[in-house]
């Protein structure tokens, strides 16, 4: 193997986009606990998914001498934590080709961007890393990390239970018992205002049993970190107007209460997500906050 790794910025990535999208054509990840799995489409721009995140975005890309096996996405995000703002470094859609796992390649490529960090500007900017990981039986990306691994210096700082539920559903019911405001909460998608994101043609959720796409209503966090029922009733009607479409949503496991009262409602997920994050210079503890995200931007 002759294995080396290169940073593009949005324009200069566009060369490798048809690699990547045959990469990850063949990558699955768990729904239900991985009693289903899908499989994910970045449209035909490719790069959209992540600009729309933050306002920078760089884009990893390794290769094996001229053939391009995997790649990951930093979006670097402005998130107001304790009424400061702060730089976050979102890491995402780490992909590698099946035959190349377990050989190391991951533990170089975040070797590689670790020693270049402190002396390339476009790598610097941020107080945090982050990343997320979806659940197969409690595992995620992070058990793959062996032996002396960058990746271990990432804490677990927040689960989510993921839910796709029939908005039909949602309207029939008076959510007014949800309205809860935490003392400390954290939004990683404060960049989304609208009641709904629709990714169709940017990131599309397809389903490998029979490879039909799920047509998803990510219904903005904000309505959920002070429930304005007005707000949400708009975002369920959207998402219902929408022929065939489930609202998505993300509930951080230390809302218990809130999870309660869903599973009250016959509302229960196996779907599980993990947040990781890294930061040697964030003192601030941050594992205690409550956490809120988009499932638009996972």
């Amino acid at each position: 193997m002759n294995i080396s790794f290169q940073v593009y910025d949005e324009k200069g990535v566009s060369e490798y986009v048809q690699s990547l999208k045959k990469i990850e054509k063949n990558i699955s990840y768990p729904l239900e606990n991985g009693t289903e799995s899908f499989r994910i489409s970045h449209g035909k721009a490719y790069t959209t998914f992540f600009t729309n995140q933050g306002y920078k975005t760089r884009f990893l890309i390794i290769k094996d001498s001229l053939k391009v096996i995997g790649g990951c996405v930093g979006v670097w995000k402005n998130i107001t934590i304790s009424k400061q703002t702060n730089k976050l470094l979102y890491i995402a859609d780490l992909k590698l080709k099946k035959n190349y796992r377990g050989k190391g390649i991951i533990k170089k490529s975040l070797l590689y961007l670790f020693i270049r960090w402190p002396f390339i500007k476009s790598f610097q900017g941020w107080d945090l890393i982050y990343f997320c990981a979806m659940q197969r039986d409690e595992i995620g990306v992070d058990q793959t990390f062996r032996g002396i691994h960058l990746g271990k210096l990432a804490n677990p700082i927040a689960q989510f239970f993921i839910f796709m539920v029939d908005p039909k559903f949602l309207i029939n019911h008076n959510f007014s018992s949800l309205k809860y405001k935490p003392e400390k909460h954290i939004n990683l998608s404060q960049k989304q205002k609208k009641n709904v994101l629709w990714n169709d043609g940017i990131k599309d959720i397809i389903l490998r049993k029979n490879d039909q796409k799920i047509q998803l209503g990510h219904l903005n966090p904000e309505i959920f970190i002070n429930l304005n029922e007005n707000r949400f009733g708009a975002a369920i009607k959207e998402v219902k107007e929408k022929k065939g479409s489930f609202a998505c949503f993300a509930i951080d496991i230390k809302e218990q209460e809130k999870l309660d009262w869903l599973k009250k409602m016959g509302l229960q997920t196996k779907t599980k997500c993990k947040i990781f994050s890294f930061n040697p210079f964030f003192i601030r503890s941050i594992k205690s906050n409550m956490f809120y995200i988009s499932t638009g931007e996972i």
